[in-house]
């Protein structure tokens, strides 16, 4: 069967061919298996990025400690960023690309002093940081956003402080990565 197509090359019988209807058929119908496998795992990939959000319980966090959240809910992960068991202060990039993050966390009220919320990986350190210099007593949410590049296998923490007198609960807190490219 030497005919094909040209753009997909798929194959064709020629007029001068043998008569073999069955092998004809395999071919046609396993070139067109691997095409449309092709398309929906290019596809798949466009409308479906890798993407993972997170959240976390409330907690303590301590004053003048820039630290880690701990997150113990997974929202969404199709791509295998989150272990929650083996690493709950940490998401992993599953392969090599530019990554938005968004992080956001929420403080109850209490005096005033400053807030932190920031992104770190484990090779470029501060990705990007938000905070507030006067709490003034209310609470306070921050967010943090912006697109980096990762390496596949970089971890990425969310991590929070606070500088008041005393350790003030983290009401809550979550972490959304998708790539990009």
């Amino acid at each position: 069967m030497p005919g094909a197509t040209v753009p997909l090359g798929i194959p064709y019988p020629l007029p001068t061919d043998p008569v073999n209807v069955p092998a004809d058929v395999q071919a046609l119908a396993e070139k067109v298996d691997a095409l449309y496998t092709s398309i929906a795992a290019t596809e798949s990939a466009i409308l479906q990025p890798p993407t993972c959000l997170v959240t976390a319980p409330l907690q303590t966090t301590t004053s003048g400690t820039l630290a880690p959240v701990s997150f113990n809910n997974v929202v969404y992960d199709n791509a295998g960023f989150s272990d929650l068991i083996s690493h709950p202060t940490y998401l992993v990039a599953p392969a090599a690309g530019r990554y938005l993050f968004h992080g956001t966390a929420a403080w109850a009220p209490n005096g005033n002093d400053q807030r932190i919320v920031q992104v770190n990986t484990t090779t470029q350190g501060e990705v990007f940081r938000t905070q507030t210099t006067n709490a003034a007593g209310n609470g306070i949410t921050l967010t943090v956003s912006s697109v980096w590049t990762l390496a596949a296998g970089e971890q990425i923490f969310l991590q929070s402080q606070q500088t008041s007198p005393f350790s003030i609960d983290l009401l809550l807190a979550m972490f959304f990565i998708t790539r990009v490219s």
